[in-house]
């Protein structure tokens, strides 16, 4: 992408570079690293827009590693209100989840919760 960067002057090889690397480069503010994730956090908007007008949720939760980065919540949110702002009618609300230890777990937990109390509970 013609940037410098820490993880290209660390290694020799563009395939010695791993998902926890790039995480670092975050950290240090690393250019590179984060116009990576702003990328894959503008792909991640429009496929989650794409679910919303599907599933129509009151309530999505990003988890994961990468979910609990406000730098990818933020893009996130952005393009998914630009995708859809003129569905007025939809509401949604997109949180980070709280600690990305079984968010998995805790989402299925939920719906089952939701299946047998048969009212929703976000």
């Amino acid at each position: 992408m013609g940037y410098s960067s820490s993880l290209t002057e660390a290694f020799e090889s563009i395939d010695d570079i791993n998902y926890y690397h790039i995480l670092q480069g975050i950290e240090e503010q690393d250019q590179l690293c984060l116009d990576v994730v702003d990328r894959a956090s503008y792909y991640l908007g429009i496929g989650l827009s794409n679910l919303i007008l599907q599933l129509r949720p009151k309530t999505v939760i990003i988890g994961g590693t990468l979910g609990s980065r406000s730098i990818v919540v933020t893009k996130v949110k952005e393009v998914v209100q630009e995708r859809l702002e003129y569905f007025t009618e939809i509401k949604y609300e997109i949180k980070s989840a709280s600690s990305s230890f079984n968010t998995v777990a805790q989402g299925a937990g939920c719906m089952v919760l939701d299946l047998e109390i048969g009212e929703t509970i976000f």
